[in-house]
């Protein structure tokens, strides 16, 4: 409660842990062969052969080569109860990319992943600032929600560098 007191004073702060990337406490680059998830801290990487790698102002996503799987990074929600019944903007700075990138909030009970909310997706193909704003449902129906920015395309050149993926209320 008193977090979203000083929000509503000081403007919508982001949501999600270290969304600049600016920590980043298990190293700087991580390569298809590092068996270690995370990346930058708190944020995971979609699968292992997710390439990550710091640079000076964000970090820089693409396929470690040879996967079936889309590359991509993702932060879990852990206090989705606060959000229950309001509205949520998600919004990604890009500076470069490669393929076709989808940023979106996901849902899963007991690990096995379903779709996201429908209206909660956006596909990034250009530079620039994208946003999505969506209304979290009211009631908790998932186990598990978290943020995911992923390659759609699955291609051995998708890359994707962004500046920060931020989540606020409103």
């Amino acid at each position: 409660k008193c977090l979203r007191e000083l929000n509503n004073i000081f403007g919508n702060t982001n949501l999600l842990v270290n969304g600049d990337f600016q920590v980043w406490q298990r190293g700087t680059s991580f390569d298809a062969s590092v068996s270690e998830r995370y990346s930058a801290d708190r944020w995971i990487r979609r699968n292992l052969t997710t390439k990550v790698n710091k640079l000076d102002k964000g970090l820089r996503i693409s396929n470690g080569g040879g996967q079936t799987d889309s590359c991509g990074i993702g932060q879990p929600i852990d206090n989705i109860e606060a959000l229950l019944g309001k509205t949520v903007t998600l919004s990604v700075k890009v500076t470069k990319v490669t393929g076709k990138w989808k940023l979106c909030m996901t849902k899963a009970n007991n690990g096995a992943h379903v779709s996201g909310f429908e209206e909660v997706s956006a596909f990034i193909t250009t530079t620039g600032v994208h946003t999505v704003t969506f209304n979290v449902p009211s009631t908790k129906s998932y186990k598990y929600h978290s943020i995911q920015l992923y390659s759609t395309t699955i291609s051995t050149s998708d890359a994707i560098e962004i500046e920060y993926i931020k989540m606020e209320e409103g």
